[in-house]
């Protein structure tokens, strides 16, 4: 009976927040989306393995009818000067972590690397404030765009939606040089990119390894049996 009653919790089109929708999610069943999770967690579980004999869904989709039950796998055609699929070429690893790294310290480090005229590349559009036009006010919020809600967006005030001011790159940044990535909104073990021109280099934050991925770190290459 309980499970039922979980079943008839699914929301419907209709039943989907705003939010939600800002989000990217769509409404399904709960037996489509454990079919697809099923199908998303085996492709895991080979990208981990890495073996030749268990070919995983690279440059493909997974198509699946649910009311039919059928499936097909779409392949798609890459475009190279594709604009849209930036690759990371090499990436280095590091010790530094999200939690405990200030925006000014890792200025030095990659300054260090590369040269004082470096900036540092964060490859995400990052809400730093919010300002509402009606109440000439401003107020910080650093936020990752994609986890921005309406109901933050809103003024406290008079209820308007307010401008957001982003930025997606660390430059002159004395304003936020203590914040630590975390508190900019930058996950942990993220890639954040050292940039002169179009000369680039790619660092993870290997620091959150651990934290991360627990047993299934970098550090630890043994094969998992599931």
């Amino acid at each position: 009976e309980k499970d039922f009653e979980l079943l008839r919790k699914r929301k419907s089109c209709s039943l989907l927040t705003r939010d939600q929708m800002l989000e990217g999610k769509v409404p399904t069943t709960p037996t489509t989306s454990s079919i697809i999770a099923g199908i998303e967690c085996q492709e895991a579980v080979k990208l981990l393995h890495n073996r030749k004999e268990l070919p995983v869904l690279s440059g493909a989709g997974f198509y699946f009818n649910g009311m039919t039950h059928d499936s097909f796998i779409v392949r798609y055609q890459r475009k190279e000067d594709c604009l849209s699929h930036d690759t990371f070429e090499a990436i280095e690893e590091t010790d530094w972590k999200a939690s405990t790294l200030c925006v000014g310290d890792l200025m030095e480090h990659v300054r260090s690397l590369m040269g004082t005229e470096a900036v540092v590349d964060i490859e995400r559009e990052v809400v730093i404030a919010l300002d509402c036009l009606h109440c000439q006010t401003s107020e910080p919020m650093f936020v990752v765009q994609t986890k921005l809600t309406e109901s933050q967006a809103r003024c406290p005030s008079c209820g308007e939606i307010r401008i957001p001011r982003m930025m997606h790159s660390f430059d002159n940044c004395e304003a936020y040089a203590d914040r630590t990535l975390e508190q900019m909104g930058i996950p942990a073990l993220d890639i954040v990119t050292g940039r002169v021109g179009m000369t680039r280099r790619h660092f993870e934050l290997s620091g959150d390894s651990d934290q991360v991925l627990g047993p299934l770190s970098r550090r630890d290459t043994r094969a998992v049996n599931i």
